[in-house]
């Protein structure tokens, strides 16, 4: 785990808190460039290290990014200031001042391109850190030396010498600022102690007083050491110390590069070494860091897999196949051990083994391709589960079988589940269709029993009708043989309906006045009109009612439809009776105030021996078939019944049926 670098810290702060450490840090580097300005006073001298050039640019790199040229500017005039204060001459000031915004100016736009905040982790933040800070170092050292040209000083040293007293700083500064520093320690501190120590004795070995061997390469192990095994924050700590103790000995005049005669000097040398030895590390530390965090992943995506291998609801193992044909379990998560456990025994190497003899180990012995397998093949050793094997070769490996279990106990109790379920419905079923046989059984019965007496009746009648003279008496006979003729079709539907048969409906279908049908069938219900003291509104609209449809079948639907309003008003109540024609429809509306009937039974009670939970409360008579008949006979005509709300109580039976053409008219017998 990481923290942000520190130009990331200073980013998140207030504007007026990063302006002050934008303002602290243009001050340090003004500080630095005085200093080591005055340490080498001169016209033409050359400071041997610049490090205002990295703290300058670590000001830049944490301006915002709309105030970074007013930095770059006054980073330049404070330069110019520090220079003329060591008393350069003009030219060389301003070619100062302009080289630092020149470098600058490099160094802001090669590190923020594209507006990200600029960072060091990886090999290519690095080669591009490195490219960076040389193409501004170098920009700074061309201004400078062209500057000096003119007052004999050649060119070559002077150019060698600046980029390398400026590159060395921005390497060892700058990427103090851009290293993601860690939250844990990369190695234990009594490590990172003594490779502190080690560092700092080969420095003074190599450059202090104590000889002039060319021992210059003693802290590059030491350092390079470091870099693979530390953090790259403090490998480069460790870098700028030991360059700023080797410095420190050659100003003091020791180390072997205060000897040497050549083209570039003992402080050019110096800072030649710190370039090397800084980018050397840097690229070490960076490839340490990236081998990290791809262990890390790659550890991460090992535990990944192993955690869904142990979690996975199917059984995964892998076993292995020696050359003497004997059968090892590598790896096999928790699914797999209880499926296959009856097959495996303990072995003493690697903890598991196929048990030799056993039908598992000939299926895995004799595999040659992915196949498929079910428990059952092994003679109901394991359980209910089915199995593929997959043989494969690897290099080191040998032959390795790779075995999916899936475990069929879950679907085997489902199965059964469903199956004790299945026989249950079965039974249910069976035990409905037995009662509804034996209520068809008992309809019919009933209804031939029925069929004797009622013809007798009928048969009387007529005969009664034909010795009477009195209009009155004759006009009773008639109701009663209405009536009788209306009694044996509700028998004949019975019967229908018993046998599971549709009603013929509209086999003597002609021409009829519904209107003058509903009045005869509230005539022939008077008597229990009048019981309950039910006052009956009838209304006509005087349009042509005529519809298709036998008279026997529809009195039945109409008798029905006012019996039931009948039975469920309140004694007292009103019934109200409307008959209307529309261009293709006669209709029938038989309203009551009862007590209603819900509105998720208004569709049930259309069903055969359906009962509604009002009826039943109350014990209303009545047997649940004379709305099935009358909707059954309804759509035999082309009509329908539909039952809806009346106002707030009550119930509203409405009767749809095809208008017919008015001639010849038959009158309901």
């Amino acid at each position: 785990m990481t923290r942000p670098n520190l130009i990331s810290q200073v980013s998140a702060l207030t504007p007026r808190r990063r302006g002050v450490v934008v303002a602290v840090l243009v001050v340090v580097a003004f500080l630095l460039a005085v200093i080591f300005a005055l340490d080498q006073a001169g016209e033409f001298a050359l400071a041997w290290w610049w490090p205002a050039a990295g703290v300058a640019s670590a000001a830049v790199l944490c301006t915002p990014r709309r105030y970074a040229p007013v930095t770059i500017v006054l980073v330049a005039l404070l330069t110019m200031t520090a220079t003329g204060i060591a008393g350069r001459p003009p030219a060389i000031v301003v070619a100062g001042g302009v080289g630092t915004a020149a470098q600058l100016a490099v160094m802001w736009l090669g590190l923020t391109r594209g507006g990200t905040i600029p960072r060091l982790a990886t090999t290519r933040d690095v080669g591009r850190f490195l490219g960076t800070a040389a193409v501004a170092a170098a920009s700074l050292a061309v201004v400078f030396s062209l500057a000096a040209v003119p007052s004999g000083i050649e060119f070559l040293p002077r150019f060698l010498s600046t980029t390398a007293s400026h590159l060395s700083a921005l390497l060892l500064i700058v990427p103090l600022v851009l290293i993601d520093r860690s939250r844990q320690r990369v190695s234990p501190w009594w490590h990172t102690t003594l490779m502190t120590f080690a560092i700092v004795v080969a420095v003074v070995v190599a450059f202090g007083p104590v000889g002039n061997a060319p021992l210059a390469f003693l802290p590059v192990p030491l350092l390079a050491w470091a870099a693979s095994s530390e953090s790259m924050f403090l490998t480069v700590g460790h870098v700028l110390l030991a360059i700023v103790l080797a410095g420190a000995f050659t100003v003091a005049g020791s180390g072997q590069f205060v000897s040497t005669n050549g083209l570039l000097g003992a402080a050019a040398l110096l800072q030649i070494y710190a370039v090397a030895v800084s980018a050397t590390c840097l690229l070490i530390a960076a490839q340490r860091v990236e081998r990290q965090e791809l262990e890390d992943s790659r550890a991460a995506f090992g535990r990944l897999l192993r955690d869904s291998f142990a979690r996975s609801r199917s059984g995964f193992a892998i076993i292995q196949q020696a050359d003497d044909g004997a059968l090892t379990v590598m790896q096999a998560n928790g699914v797999a051990g209880d499926l296959l456990g009856p097959q495996l025994v303990a072995d003493a190497s690697s903890g598991w083994a196929v048990a030799a003899g056993s039908p598992f180990e000939r299926l895995l012995g004799g595999a040659d391709h992915v196949r498929t397998h079910e428990s059952s093949e092994l003679g109901g050793l394991l359980p209910a589960s089915r199995f593929w094997i997959d043989p494969i070769t690897r290099p080191g490996l040998g032959r390795v079988l790779l075995v999916t279990v899936e475990d069929l106990r879950p679907v085997r109790a489902v199965e059964q589940a469903m199956s004790a379920q299945l026989e249950r419905e079965r039974g249910i079923s069976d035990a409905l269709r037995d009662l509804t046989d034996k209520q068809d059984a008992f309809v019919a019965s009933v209804s031939h029993e029925l069929r004797t007496p009622i013809t007798s009746i009928v048969g009387y009648a007529q005969e009664l009708d034909e010795e009477l003279d009195d209009p009155l008496l004759r006009e009773y006979v008639a109701v009663i043989t209405r009536n009788a003729d209306r009694l044996g079709g509700l028998v004949d539907n019975a019967l229908r309906t018993a046998s599971s048969t549709p009603p013929i409906g509209a086999r003597a279908a002609g021409t009829l006045d519904l209107a003058r049908l509903v009045r005869d069938c509230v005539a022939d219900l008077r008597h229990q009109i009048d019981a309950r003291g039910l006052h009956v509104s009838e209304s006509d609209t005087g349009q042509n009612a005529a519809v298709r449809a036998d008279a026997s079948e529809l009195g039945q639907i109409v008798s029905n439809l006012l019996t039931n309003a009948i039975k469920f008003s309140p004694v007292g109540g009103e019934l109200g009776v409307a008959v209307s024609a529309s261009a293709h429809h006669a209709t029938l509306e038989i309203t009551d105030d009862g007590p209603g009937i819900a509105e998720s039974e208004r569709a049930r009670v259309f069903e055969r021996f359906y009962r509604s939970a009002q009826a039943t409360r109350e014990g209303v008579a009545g047997t649940g078939i004379g709305l099935a008949v009358a909707q059954t006979l309804a759509g035999a005509m082309g009509g329908s019944i539909v039952l809806s709300g009346h106002d707030t109580a009550g119930t509203r039976a409405t009767l749809r049926l095809p208008r017919a053409d008015p001639s010849p008219v038959v009158s309901a017998p």
